[in-house]
């Protein structure tokens, strides 16, 4: 994934003019690692029949050495990437990988985008604030 992104931002830095004919020298690097990288996973066409007489095509079937799990991994970002959705899996701040379903989604649940908001020093202080104001209610004997 960060072979990818590593394309995408140089494509991003480079001059808007003739990058097929003109590529940039960062941006011929990263396609090499990235291209590299894609060889170490190769797919191939398969057929088989599935459930009775129903026959299927599948035309990215993994091959090669790697575990099948990292192989359809490395395809889920391709296609991710096909569709323009890679910058969209982003990485929690507890470490946890996720699709965020709104551009502006930062965390992977409420309770670490809670966590993080309660770990922020302006909330500490408002939070220090407030149970000053309510430890003297307490002791005065206005609240129970």
């Amino acid at each position: 994934m960060d072979n990818v992104r590593d394309v995408f931002d140089a494509i991003e830095a480079a001059p808007s003019w003739d990058l097929i004919n003109h590529p940039t020298q960062r941006l011929n690097r990263a396609m090499d690692r990235l291209n590299t990288r894609l060889d170490a996973y190769p797919s191939t066409s398969v057929f088989y029949i599935n459930w009775g007489r129903e026959w299927v095509f599948d035309d990215d079937a993994v091959s090669g050495r790697h575990p099948t799990g990292e192989s359809l991994a490395i395809h889920g970002v391709i296609e991710l990437a096909k569709l323009h959705l890679l910058q969209r899996v982003n990485q929690c701040k507890c470490g946890r990988w996720f699709f965020a379903k709104f551009a502006h989604q930062r965390f992977c649940t409420q309770r670490c985008r809670k966590k993080h908001h309660e770990s922020s020093e302006a909330f500490k202080a408002t939070r220090r604030e407030y149970m000053r104001r309510y430890y003297r209610l307490k002791v005065s004997g206005k609240v129970k």
